[in-house]
């Protein structure tokens, strides 16, 4: 009996996607590292991390990242990410260094950290103060998005120690 080309081809689509899903590899734990975070404004990379005292560029690995954590990072107020992307934020997570994507499973900001003031240069120059001030942990105020997170885990270390 003769197969119809529609049918093989189901067929063959149907076995790749098997075969693919079946060789999803898995990442030990064990290969997880803090980095530190760097972002830079920028056409080009923008994203890296501190490996060796040497900064790499990254993607992030959108689904096998943790979605909490994507969100949240990403969902930080300008005010927040720019004063502090000299790494300040701390990324905890997988590197792949052969394609540069990164499995973030969580990141945190070190208390105390830099915050830019919403303060015009005429109250500046009045006040002869710094546009900065320092803040002790995270809150809802410091990102752009709906919170479907508590902000305060991302004030605390919760990679463990090596």
């Amino acid at each position: 009996m003769k197969m119809k080309p529609v049918l093989v081809l189901i067929i063959l689509l149907t076995l790749t996607a098997c075969s693919l899903k079946n060789n999803k590899k898995q990442i030990d734990k064990s290969h997880f590292e803090c980095f530190d975070f760097y972002f830079y404004e920028s056409t080009g990379d923008n994203i890296f991390i501190e490996v060796n005292n040497v900064q790499h560029a990254i993607t992030f690995n959108m689904d096998s990242s943790n979605k909490d954590a994507l969100s949240s990072l990403f969902g930080l107020k300008w005010n927040v990410l720019y004063p502090n992307s000299n790494g300040t934020i701390k990324v905890y997570g997988y590197y792949n260094k052969h394609d540069s994507s990164f499995i973030l499973i969580h990141w945190w900001l070190k208390a105390p950290f830099k915050l830019h003031q919403y303060i015009s240069d005429s109250e500046l120059l009045e006040k002869g103060s710094s546009p900065f001030m320092q803040k002790e942990k995270l809150s809802p105020e410091d990102f752009n998005t709906d919170l479907h997170f508590s902000p305060e885990k991302y004030n605390v270390e919760l990679a463990p120690q090596r």
